[in-house]
């Protein structure tokens, strides 16, 4: 089972690099309607399906909350194994464990995009661009994360990983208002690829 993850990981890093098409953000400002901070628990687990160019892979993703700003993620199999522990935050990420077949770059960084915008770590001070319902926050240079919303108590509907003016990652967040989700389905716009997460805690 081992090895066969390890190639599935790899393949999501092979294609990263391979991609270069995905789907242009309209930006119209208007009045910024988005809460800045997400209220996640200490310690939260998901239940993670992957897909990538139809082949599947499952196992268990962590999220520790050391501070406002930063968090651990841990990825294992379903039996146990770790096979990533990385600190994220709104620079960048730190290694803690990272086995030694998935120590790739585009890989890393692509979990630093696609769980730093799924957590909200983007999402502090200014925003540098509002809309109704939106608010979209600098990342990096010519990055962007941005959030969608109906009111100022709910949880963000869904968010966007942007480069320049085009969406990388879509993010949809399923849950009751005012509760962490219970659900959240992250998607590659350019490429094959697909995580689903499901609460278990």
């Amino acid at each position: 089972m081992y090895p066969s993850v390890i190639r599935f990981l790899l393949l999501s890093s092979f294609i990263l690099l391979a991609a270069c098409a995905s789907t242009k953000v309209q930006q119209e400002k208007l009045p910024c309607n988005i809460p800045a901070s997400f209220n996640w628990d200490t310690t939260t687990v998901y239940k993670a399906s992957i897909s990538v160019m139809n082949k599947n892979f499952s196992g268990l993703i962590i999220f520790n909350r050391e501070n406002d700003t930063d968090y651990r993620l841990i990825m294992t199999t379903d039996v146990g194994p770790k096979l990533i522990d990385i600190t994220l935050t709104p620079k960048g990420y730190t290694k803690n464990f990272v086995m030694a077949q998935l120590d790739r770059k585009a890989l890393l960084r692509m979990f630093w995009e696609d769980f730093g915008t799924m957590l909200g770590i983007f999402a502090k001070g200014k925003p540098g661009y509002s809309d109704l319902g939106t608010c979209c926050y600098p990342v990096s240079k010519n990055f962007t994360s941005c959030y969608f919303t109906s009111d100022l108590k709910s949880f963000p509907l869904s968010a966007y990983f942007v480069q320049g003016n085009e969406k990388k990652t879509k993010i949809n967040y399923f849950c009751a208002v005012g509760q962490q989700p219970d659900s959240i389905r992250i998607e590659h716009l350019a490429l094959n690829m697909s995580y689903f997460l499901n609460k278990l805690n």
